[in-house]
């Protein structure tokens, strides 16, 4: 058992080096220590130029409850490859000892899934993008309320966006019916819920909650990732 418990141990050290490299999305670590800037796009802002398009839709319905993340990709061909996660509380129950399938990150992974979207479904997506009233600059959510938090490169140009429930910009959207239909992680979609009335600096007792602010065309004055 100790010698198990010190390859976890082992595992997870390798795994937050991992994170500390690459940023990856998909490493649990790596999601904490770079969420903000995930959601800043600064992943997508150096690579964006005239061809090179690249989306994200974040709907986040409670950070610790529902967080779905909708990565697209455009093709040559008119089409989109979209990758889909969703992130929600952890299960630790998951965990299997077996050394043939040791992950000690799968609870923390989420659920993923693909799809391939067509040309119709990627004019709707553009339309959206380019056609949203732009977040003012100051604005702020916090991350036990629903809002969606949108980046893309299109025709050279990174736009960034961020729609609070409620408002009238978050019921502008409409590629949102759009990619729940098309999302197939078989994670029911968390209803929208405004933030809980709490004392100013008060935390939840199950998680820290963070703060977003919008600044020049992204993400300002952000909280803590944890």
């Amino acid at each position: 058992m100790r010698r198990t418990l010190s390859n976890l141990h082992l595992l997870a050290a390798v795994g937050l080096v991992a994170a500390c490299a690459t940023g990856d999305i998909a490493n649990p670590i790596g999601r904490k220590l770079n969420w903000f800037g995930y959601l800043n796009g600064d992943d997508l802002r150096p690579t964006c130029a005239a061809g090179n398009e690249a989306y994200r839709f974040v709907y986040n319905a409670d950070y610790a409850h529902q967080v779905r993340i909708y990565d697209i990709v455009a093709r040559a061909d008119g089409r989109a490859d979209m990758t889909v996660r969703v992130l929600g509380p952890a299960t630790v129950a998951e965990i299997t000892l077996d050394p043939a399938d040791l992950d000690v990150m799968a609870p923390w992974r989420g659920t993923t899934a693909t799809a391939t979207l067509g040309p119709a479904d990627v004019a709707r997506l553009r339309r959206d993008i380019a056609s949203l009233e732009v977040a003012p600059r100051g604005l702020e959510v916090t991350s036990d309320q629903t809002y969606w938090v949108i980046g893309g490169c299109l025709e050279g140009v990174y736009r960034f966006n961020l729609l609070p429930y409620p408002s009238p910009r978050f019921e502008a959207l409409t590629a949102d019916d759009l990619l729940f239909e098309r999302d197939h992680s078989g994670v029911a979609v968390a209803a929208p819920k405004t933030a809980a009335r709490r004392l100013p600096g008060a935390e939840r007792d199950d998680y820290p909650v963070h703060r977003l602010r919008v600044g020049d065309n992204g993400l300002w004055g952000v909280g803590r990732p944890f």
